[in-house]
């Protein structure tokens, strides 16, 4: 509602409590000493994963940034369509590069760390701890940003293929079974995981499909039952409005002329 009636006030709002949200993850992270390099060949104090899940990856004030981003994304790609507006080549080659150096920092920066080859310091853990996920937002903002724009080039091209509607109607539910089905692949096998290459990509494999799976499953019932809810419920008061929203012109009387014309019987030729 900010957004639409108090524009400035909606978008000063917003930046607020993402600058709030990357504190929040700072200082968590500081005092939590939470570290990015989880893996098991990583030198750190971490036991399990459970050791920093809660104070940092469960809470939401560390976790809204990414949304925050999101939502002036959205507000942004609103106003720019509205205006037809047209990022300049220069500067839209130049924002690719940032965002493909963001996204990329934040996948394969932690591999040195995660592979053993250094070890991490309270710094690095803080830096990259609280400022990831907004590294990550904004690289992916500019994607679809651009895309919508109509100068994402073969990228825009790609991710508008017609076989991503239906995965893409279950992302959000398998974004939140991803993790209990995880649990359950990796906490039912009766031997360890070996780290090569050909091992990561079948579990990785496994995974994207036990995920999309069981979010097939779940989107039947549970999804698509209050979609159609909203429908049934929500689309008559979208009609009412739409209704009581319809100017009735007035009619426009014919010049005197004409009138006076047809009174004495003239018809006129069709065109």
């Amino acid at each position: 509602m900010l957004f639409l009636r108090y524009k400035k006030i909606g978008v000063a709002f917003c930046i607020a409590t993402i600058l709030g949200s990357i504190v929040a993850a700072l200082v968590v992270s500081g005092e939590q000493h939470v570290t990015f390099a989880i893996s098991p060949l990583a030198h750190n104090n971490v036991t399990t994963v459970e050791d920093i899940k809660l104070p940092y990856y469960d809470v939401p004030w560390t976790r809204y940034q990414t949304y925050g981003i999101g939502l002036l994304a959205g507000f942004l790609i609103f106003e720019l369509r509205k205006r037809s507006y047209k990022i300049p080549t220069l500067l839209n080659l130049a924002l690719w590069g940032v965002s493909a150096a963001l996204c990329m920092s934040v996948v394969y920066g932690p591999f040195s760390a995660n592979m053993g080859y250094h070890v991490v310091y309270l710094p690095e853990d803080i830096f990259y701890s609280g400022l990831a996920r907004s590294a990550w937002a904004l690289g992916i903002s500019f994607v679809m940003i651009s895309c919508s724009l109509n100068q994402g080039g073969w990228v825009n091209e790609f991710l508008s293929w017609k076989g991503f509607v239906p995965l893409s109607r279950m992302t959000y539910c398998a974004y939140l079974v991803h993790i209990p089905g995880l649990l359950v692949i990796f906490n039912t096998a009766r031997h360890g995981i070996l780290f090569t290459d050909i091992q990561l990509t079948l579990t990785l494999i496994l995974c994207l499909t036990v995920a999309f799976l069981l979010a097939f499953v779940f989107s039947l019932i549970f999804e698509m039952p209050f979609i159609n809810l909203d429908k049934l419920f929500l689309a008559p008061l979208s009609l009412k409005k739409g209704r009581d929203e319809v100017v009735v012109k007035p009619v426009e009387e014919p010049p005197p002329r004409y009138v006076e014309r047809e009174a004495a019987g003239y018809t006129p030729l069709p065109s």
